[in-house]
């Protein structure tokens, strides 16, 4: 530490602080030092002495001894009759004073006592203001004291210490600088630095403002700062009376009559002027440029504040700052002791109230704004630009917000969100008259009103806007938001039907548009919107537990979009699929179904025309009907429901019995068979005893038991047997049935409130007729229906930054797709393995870390308590299963042919299916593979999926023999399309060589075949090679590798490896490497210039062109150009550089395959919302997340985070890429940095999975249960998980786990008040609450349940008898 104080204002002193602050500085020896500054003081004192001595001498006279003697003795005794005299009159006025208290006493007493309670409290008022006084005073001199011993104790344990520290030699030297690299060792010995040899750090106060403020409120001294006593050691420290965190200081910041600097937004003004407030010269920032036309029109939203964030406050004023807004002209340049030059000159003379507005401005810019002030001037400022570009949106918006900001600081009064929502309303309202049709003033204005108005009058609201404004998706997607969290009014079914509503009317929209000739890509915007709604409802209704209604929704659409007959115009096929629908013909899934178009094709084409125009005409005839009846209805209420006679029972009756009444028949045979039935009934009555007849003869009352069990409260052992029967017939009773074929069915219905539940009517899904024409439409439709709603094991098929992927995000409750999209599925369980297996095991080991039994049971199982929807959809039930298989195979065979995940897919479902071991799954699999391969012998996706059947069989050999077939029936792979159809299979047989040839050998675990709980797609063969798998393999192993990748790139001019691979195989030589290198050239040239094309051409090129993205072949073609890199460097003993040349294969290709988001992070949205583009960016990433996990050189991991950081920008909600950003972190122990990063995605883009994946982070690093939780309640407290059902299912669980019952009754609260319509999340709190909370609270949630409308296929009553007749099995209808 350099000598004295320092640079930085702080106190001196011999301790480590001054190491850290003057490191690599010299220091001082304090010994030395602490002599010659005694010295100085000492010879500073006696020549001071000395000159005071000299000027005494100079001003008094000179006397003797003897006079000044005297004279002292005669002062002496002057001053003793002086005080003599004093003390005599002092004792005269106490006498005076005490007789003239008497005196007023006496007067008091005689004029009541009124005066003497009032002198009384005066008195003890200045007693206690004289004791706090004398207190204060105490405290402040024992602190003084204390100081003062402390700083002595400092120094004389600091002064023996200066020997150790600056050595013999620096002793004796008389440098008073020496170099300290030993610490303190008082900093050991007191844990810490000495407290005043800490630095004091003032605040910058270039312009005296907060000086002039400590000289208002503290008196003339220095601006919070007190000087004290020098130390015994000689060092002055000046100690601060009250720091910046101290309360008085964070009293006077909150006091709304403080004068601050505010860092704002520049003052409003028009976009072409200069103007702008001071805080930027004041501050020392410069301000930014102005942002060019291309930059503004690019950011719908601009940023609030224009000024710069630095990331530090420099205390230097710019020199050249241009002058404060509003101080222009002459009187700016006279403030500033300038005189007017020639330009300035030239202005015009500014008004009065220009001056004074310049002047305030000028007062506030020097001596800052209180909150009053700042409120004022931008509440002008805001009316003034209002009035100046009423036609700007963003500016009614700022002003409606800073109507929030403006209540936050002012004093918090009663009703005061009332008013400021009012004030803001009529704020929006103006803003409307100008901006009729615009969405986001609509949708302030209805955000806005839910603070003024109930559920009935907003709900009004909204229906009087959509009425206006049918044709918004915004609108529509917040009304639905907005109906199913409002708890008061939500209803299952009313919501479903607004569902159904929204979808209608973006039909009508579409057509509309189509007619006016808008452009495609608008029109597949709109067929992307009504997709994700459609599938929202059905997610709803399996939610709410309507099974039926929703799996019949997506059955209807995927019927009407892939397989309907071609040739037909919209309103003849809406006719047909009618007569479809009433036919009762077995639909797409149940077997025997054919499709729609086959069932068409049975009849001849005229019939079938004819058939459809009729039942058009019927339609529209009973449409006419219907609203002619309803007009009745309405004209008549009073006879709505008046009984109309026999004439509307007798189809009932025949429907039930099979004959029908006959009101007007014979009266004779009437009797006659009315005595005949008598005599039979009589007959049967004395054959056979009734129930009752039974219980009494035993002894039993039916009707006391009836009411017994009534009356039985809900006890934890009757809610687990209702618990356990609603599970089994939730999962038994699925199949829909139509109500043509349930009435002809229903003499076989029991239970006919059962049959009502199961059965759907043709009205529930006329609206929903609607075939899509955009390629991305009909993808996410597919996806979203197998994928969302049936759970089929279709990793990476629906786009995570699709409409639909974000519209239905939070809807899912199932619990699997919590361990799924967390990744933590333990290896080798019955799910397929872990989500991340593709990345590498090492990935699949670090995200199954930690204790998930609260949500994963052991193996994989679903975990304790057993209630709904904890598993995929078709594996619930057997005869789900079946149905899923069905529909699959009906996709293979039709409109699927080319899509390699359907097929995995339907090989998949088919090895899980079956019972009676575990091989005789694989058996039905891989018979009904050689079915569809005998009908389709071409289609190289059926090959490659039957390929990796054998290989998850442990069939290595097979496998093999597969892909040969597969390579002698492609032939030589010449041309793009060719290659990229064999890609995969290359691919496939590449890693299938790899695995045999590594040291595990044919005994290590096969690959798993596709699980509903994967991200990506890890069983298939196009998911590229890894640097691990590469490195572990032979020599052999990788060169018939080599030579199969070479083989598809030279288009087959390199031989494939003899016998298919193995031992026997050559690497290729290197005129093979060079000719593979330039054929995979020429392929990637190819598809960047295709890209390139159809980006050029846009929307103009038609649906299908303008929206077609990358297929899976082409994926898998750049997949093998990086994987022919890799294994080539492997082969020549460098595999960095093969990693390297992968990297950069992938970077290339990328760069021209994302397209640019310089424009705002929706720029080029529906050219993003590419699957396989999603999964070629997590190729990339996974393989440079594995290369620096095997510390390849040249793959730092600083480069896989900056990839993967990058790549979900584009991807935000993308599950693998998160998956693989959590693993990688986690590997390299940077918990804090990948919190921050997932911090700063939830900023970006908020969603459930970015969410499950800090879940994910806190599991799999252990930590302490209440990190979890407060994980867990962070993400159902934000505005993107509060309304996820999965989330809250997850947090009840975790509570449960933990043992906190009284946690999980107030979460159960919350979980229901913010998603009603989720079953799951009921069952779940009745399970946990079981025991814990008293049986009528759980009877009372029953009725909730029930009023919301959610489908309870059990009721406790029959539950409750069941225990009575012996606990015998509820029967699943």
């Amino acid at each position: 530490m350099a000598d004295g104080r320092g640079a930085l204002g702080g106190s001196g002193g011999t301790s480590a602080g001054g190491d850290l602050l003057h490191g690599g500085f010299s220091s001082f020896d304090a010994a030395s030092f602490f002599a010659q500054q005694q010295q100085q003081q000492d010879e500073l004192r006696a020549q001071q002495g000395q000159q005071l001595q000299a000027v005494a001498d100079m001003l008094l006279p000179s006397s003797s001894d003897e006079d000044s003697e005297g004279d002292g003795s005669s002062a002496s005794e002057a001053g003793g009759e002086e005080a003599l005299t004093r003390g005599r009159q002092r004792s005269k006025k106490r006498r005076r004073g005490e007789a003239g208290s008497s005196a007023e006493r006496s007067s008091k007493r005689r004029h009541g006592s009124k005066g003497s309670k009032e002198e009384r409290r005066r008195r003890k008022e200045k007693e206690r203001e004289k004791e706090k006084k004398q207190r204060r005073q105490q405290r402040e001199r024992e602190r003084d004291q204390q100081v003062l011993l402390e700083r002595q104790t400092g120094a004389g344990q600091r002064a023996p210490q200066v020997k150790s520290w600056a050595g013999s030699a620096a002793a004796g030297s008389q440098e008073p600088y020496y170099y300290d690299t030993r610490g303190d060792p008082a900093n050991l010995a007191f844990g810490g630095l000495y407290r005043m040899d800490i630095a004091l750090y003032r605040r910058h106060d270039p312009t005296g403002f907060a000086a002039r403020l400590g000289a208002r409120r503290r008196g003339p001294a220095s601006y919070g700062v007190r000087y004290l006593s020098t130390e015994a050691d000689g060092h002055a420290q000046h100690d601060r009376a009250a720091r910046y965190f101290g309360p008085t200081r964070q009293r006077l910041e909150r006091s709304a009559r403080l004068k601050r600097w505010r860092r704002s937004r520049q003052p409003l003004a028009a976009p072409g002027s200069g103007g702008g407030g001071g805080d930027a010269a004041l501050l020392g920032w410069r301000r930014p440029p102005a942002p060019t036309q291309q930059a503004a029109q690019g950011h719908a939203h601009p940023p609030r504040m224009q000024l710069p964030s630095p990331g530090f406050l420099p205390l230097k004023v710019e020199e050249d700052a241009s002058p404060p807004a509003g101080l222009a002209g002459p009187r700016a340049a006279q403030q500033a002791g300038q005189a007017p030059g020639p330009q300035q000159r030239q202005f015009p003379t500014v008004s009065a109230a220009e001056e004074l507005a310049a002047e305030q401005a000028a007062a506030a810019q020097r001596d800052g704004e209180t909150s009053e002030e700042m409120l004022l001037r931008r509440t002008k400022e805001y009316n003034l630009a209002s009035r100046e570009r009423p036609y700007d949106i963003q500016l009614w918006l700022e002003f409606a917000r800073f109507q929030d900001e403006a209540a936050r600081l002012r004093p918090t009064r009663r009703g005061g969100e009332r008013a400021v929502a009012e004030k803001k309303l009529s704020i929006l309202e103006k803003a409307l008259s100008l901006h009729p049709g615009s969405d986001e003033l609509l949708l302030a204005l209805l955000s806005t009103a839910e603070a003024v108005c109930d559920d009935a009058e907003l709900e009004r609201r909204w229906r009087a806007v959509l009425e206006r404004h049918s044709g918004s998706p915004r609108l529509w997607r917040a009304y639905l938001q907005f109906r199913r969290t409002s708890f008061s009014g939500f209803r299952a079914s009313e919501v479903a039907a607004a569902h159904d509503d929204a979808f209608a009317a973006l039909h009508r929209e579409h057509q509309r548009r189509a007619t006016q000739g808008a452009p495609h890509a608008v029109l597949a915007a709109l067929e992307c919107e009504a997709v994700a709604a459609a599938l929202e409802g059905c997610l709803l209704r399996l939610a709410a537990g309507a099974t039926e209604r929703g799996l019949a929704v997506a059955l209807v659409l995927l019927e009407f979009n892939f397989f309907a007959p071609e040739g037909w115009p919209e309103d003849a096929l809406e006719a047909m699929f009618e007569e479809f629908w009433r036919s009762g013909a077995p639909m797409v899934g149940q077997p025997g179904a054919a499709g729609w178009a086959a069932w068409m094709a049975g009849g001849p084409a005229g019939s079938a025309a004819a058939a459809a125009a009729e039942g058009s005409k019927r339609r529209r005839e009973r449409e006419r009907q219907d609203a002619e009846a309803a007009e009745a209805q309405q004209a008549q209420p009073g006879q709505a429901g008046d009984w109309s006679g026999w004439e509307e029972l007798a189809p009932a009756v025949r429907a039930r019995f099979g004959h029908a009444l006959d009101p007007g028949g014979d009266a004779a045979a009437d009797e006659q068979q009315e005595g005949s039935d008598g005599q039979e009934d009589d007959e049967e009555q004395e054959a056979e005893e009734t129930d009752e007849q039974l219980l009494e003869r035993l002894g039993l009352s039916l009707e006391a038991a009836l009411d017994e069990a009534s009356e039985a409260p809900l006890t934890p052992p009757l809610l687990d047997a209702w618990l356990a029967a609603e599970r089994q017939r939730q999962a038994a009773q699925w199949a829909p049935r139509r109500a043509e074929a349930a009435v002809r069915e229903q003499a076989e219905e029991e239970d006919e409130e059962a049959a009502a539940l199961r059965t759907v009517a043709w009205r529930h899904v006329r609206r929903l007729l609607w075939r899509f024409e955009s390629s991305p439409a009909r993808q996410q439709l597919l996806a979203g229906c197998l994928l969302l709603l049936l759970g089929a094991p279709l990793p990476g098929a629906l786009p995570s930054n699709s409409p639909v992927a974000a519209a239905t995000s939070g809807d899912p409750d199932e619990l699997w797709r919590a361990a799924a999209l967390a990744g933590c599925h333990p290896a080798g369980s019955g799910s397929g393995g872990c989500l991340s297996s593709a990345a590498g095991p090492w990935a699949a080991e670090l995200l199954a870390r930690g204790d998930w039994g609260w949500l994963v049971g052991a193996g994989g199982a679903p975990a304790e308590p057993r209630t709904l929807r904890q598993q995929p959809w078709y594996r619930a039930d057997p005869s789900r299963q079946a149905m899923l298989e069905h529909l699959l195979a009906a996709l293979v065979r039709g409109p699927c042919r080319q899509d390699a995940l359907v097929a995995a897919a339907l090989v998949a479902v088919a090895a899980e299916g079956g019972s009676g071991g575990a091989s005789k799954p694989l058996d039905h699999a891989r018979t009904l593979a050689k079915q569809l391969l005998a009908e389709q012998r071409s289609n190289l996706l059926l090959w490659q999926a039957y390929a990796q059947l054998e290989l998850a069989a442990g069939n290595a050999k097979a496998a093999r023999k597969v892909y040969q077939t597969c390579f002698a029936t492609v032939g030589a792979p010449a041309g793009l399309a060719a290659a990229s159809a064999a890609a995969p299979l290359v691919l496939g047989a590449a890693r299938l060589e790899l695995q045999q040839g590594s040291p595990a050998g044919p005994g290590a675990a096969p690959p798993a075949l596709p699980s509903p709980v994967d991200a990506a797609p890890s069983g298939g063969g196009d998911g590229g090679l890894l640097p691990t798998a590469v490195a572990a393999a032979s020599d052999a192993a990788a060169a018939a590798a080599a030579r199969q990748l070479a083989w598809l790139g030279s288009g087959g001019a390199v031989a494939l490896p003899a016998g298919g691979g193995g031992l026997a195989a050559v690497a290729p030589l290197q005129d093979e490497v060079v000719a593979a290198k330039r054929g995979f050239q020429d392929h990637l040239l190819a598809v960047v210039q295709q890209q390139q094309q159809r980006a050029a051409a846009g929307a103009a090129a038609g649906p299908a062109q303008a929206s077609a993205g990358l297929s899976a072949g082409v994926r898998g073609l750049i997949a093998a150009a990086a994987a022919f890199e890799l294994v080539l460097g492997r082969l020549r003993g460098s595999l960095a550089a093969g990693v390297k040349a992968a990297l950069v294969i992938y970077d290339q290709v990328l760069a021209v395959l994302l397209p640019d988001q310089a424009g705002g992070p929706q720029a080029g949205a529906a050219e993003l919302a590419d699957a396989q583009l999603e999964l070629l960016s997590w190729q990339r990433c996974a393989l440079a997340a594995d290369a620096a996990r095997r510390a390849v050189p040249g793959a730092p991991p600083a480069a896989a985070r900056e990839a993967l950081l990058r790549m979900l920008r584009r991807f935000p909600g993308s599950p693998p890429l998160l998956q693989l950003l959590v693993a990688h972190e986690m590997a390299g122990h940077t918990l804090t940095q990948l919190r921050r990063e997932l911090g700063g995605l939830l900023e970006v883009a908020p969603s459930p999975q970015v969410w499950l994946a800090m879940l994910a982070v806190e599991v799999g690093s252990r930590s302490p249960s209440t990190a979890i939780a407060a994980t867990l309640e962070r993400a159902v407290s934000h505005p993107s998980g509060r309304a996820c059902p999965l989330l809250w299912r997850c947090f009840l669980r975790f509570e449960a786990h933990r043992g906190r019952h009284e946690a999980v009754r107030r979460l159960f609260l919350r979980a229901i008040g913010a998603c009603p319509w989720s079953k799951a999340i009921w069952c779940d709190g009745l399970a946990l609450l079981n025991g814990t909370v008293p049986p009528k609270e759980l009877s009372e949630y029953l009725e909730v349940m029930k009023d919301k409308d959610l489908v309870m296929r059990t009721d406790v009553f029959e539950v409750a008898l069941a225990q009575l007749e012996g606990g015998a099995a509820l029967n699943a209808h």
